[in-house]
């Protein structure tokens, strides 16, 4: 009874915010809180040399199954019809059949979106975002492979830059 009530006691005070209170989570609070307009986006988006050496870092201490790298290209162009190009890091998501499959990346498409963006006490909200997508038609298995990405737009110093948690920063030329 007395491990009943032990365990009972633990879950009451991780449930009513005392850790939380004790123990502060940093959510990062790195998303725009205006419109963003297509025309502010399209063009060609870098990673920063930081930010290409912090993923390679990641890498080398983490086992990446897939998907851990959400945005695995060095750079992407978006185009004003929605359409995009990637110039794709294999190595960054070795294991991704969808983005190595021949025609894929041709299927290139963006949009600016709801994604959703941390607050300040740890839970969600919908905060606008890039959203990348390939949708490739495996015609031998009849099957469709999608891949979504998802970025977080951020206004700093008078300029738009894209961001992710492991990817850290995209900007545009």
């Amino acid at each position: 009874m007395k491990i009943a009530v032990a365990i009972l006691a633990i879950f009451m005070f991780l449930g009513c915010g005392i850790v939380e209170f004790m123990f502060p989570n940093e959510y990062p609070q790195r998303y725009i809180q205006r419109k963003v307009d297509v025309s502010e986006l399209v063009g060609r988006w870098e990673i920063e040399p930081v930010s290409e050496t912090g993923i390679i870092d990641y890498i080398k201490e983490n086992d990446l199954s897939s998907g851990q790298i959400n945005s695995p290209w060095r750079s992407i162009t978006l185009k004003k019809d929605g359409s995009c190009s990637v110039d794709l890091e294999i190595s960054w998501d070795p294991n991704n059949e969808v983005l190595t499959a021949p025609g894929s990346l041709s299927t290139c498409t963006w949009k600016i979106d709801r994604i959703l963006g941390y607050t300040e006490d740890g839970s969600f909200q919908d905060v606008p975002g890039l959203v990348v997508s390939f949708k490739h038609l495996d015609e031998l298995d009849n099957f469709w492979h999608l891949y979504f990405s998802e970025n977080y737009i951020v206004e700093e110093n008078g300029e738009l830059v894209l961001w992710s948690f492991v990817t850290g920063y995209l900007y545009q030329d």
